[in-house]
């Protein structure tokens, strides 16, 4: 298994790139960050809504995990889905604005 990084600065950071070394956590050789064409950073936000909805708050790292792991688990394949679907548009509109920001 490998792990994505979406290059963020403050994720490619020295100390972020030790800490995967130490974990003997490989990362995925990939592109520079550019969200409007990563579906996936769709359904982070989805993900991140439910897991916190009512600004809840978890008391250890494995409640967290549970919390993201039943979360993930009850997605409909819609919400899932639905972004990649929309990948056509979201390349059409980057040509059309020149490289711009979408509404992605």
């Amino acid at each position: 298994m490998k792990f994505q990084q979406d290059n963020a600065k403050i994720h490619v950071s020295r100390s972020t790139e030790r800490w995967f070394e130490a974990q003997n956590i490989p990362l995925l050789d990939w592109p520079n960050r550019f969200p409007d064409l990563n579906p996936m950073e769709n359904l982070w936000a989805i993900l991140a809504r439910r897991v916190y909805a009512n600004n809840k708050q978890y008391e250890t790292v494995q409640e967290l995990k549970d919390a993201i792991t039943t979360v993930f688990a009850e997605l409909d394949q819609e919400v899932i889905d639905n972004p990649v679907r929309s990948m056509p548009n979201r390349i059409y509109q980057l040509i059309n604005r020149n490289g711009g920001l979408t509404d992605y």
